[in-house]
């Protein structure tokens, strides 16, 4: 329950500190915004601590939520999504965004279109491991891996 509330602590003060600095130092030079900013580019302090606290906030939500879920038989469903982070890493890159381009569909899209695309190829990539994991102990990335490591 810490982790929680130190993720949403971080996370707020990062993005409170972002818009209450933004609005003294803009008007003194616009320049000075980019210093304050939460935006990925360019990765500024409060960037970093925003994405700090919101891993946070995640991690130990996925700690609280990991009792009721072990207790419904839904975490054995989601396991193997997390021994191949590396294998879904790299297809969210190739296959998830790869898509989206070829469709015309990597710009101009509404939040709830992108949430929307993340949710289904996050339950497509779910669906995809755990059907793995009924055949290979590893994901094909991480045996790779495995295998040129030794």
């Amino acid at each position: 329950m810490a982790l929680v509330g130190f993720g949403t602590g971080a996370l707020a003060f990062a993005e409170g500190s972002s818009i209450g600095l933004t609005n003294v130092l803009v008007p003194l030079d616009p320049e000075f915004g980019l210093l304050v900013t939460t935006d990925p580019i360019p990765p500024m302090p409060l960037y970093s601590l925003a994405g700090f606290g919101a891993a946070s906030l995640v991690i130990g939500l996925c700690l609280l939520l990991a009792g009721p879920l072990g207790k419904w038989h839904i975490l054995p469903l989601i396991v193997p999504a997390g021994r191949q982070t590396l294998t879904l890493y790299i297809a969210h890159i190739l296959v998830g965004m790869g898509t989206i381009e070829t469709l015309g569909m990597l710009g101009g899209q509404t939040t709830a279109q992108a949430v929307s695309a993340a949710l289904l190829f996050s339950l497509g990539a779910t669906m995809y491991a755990y059907l793995w994991s009924k055949l290979f102990k590893r994901g094909p990335i991480e045996a790779l891996m495995r295998k040129l490591a030794g």
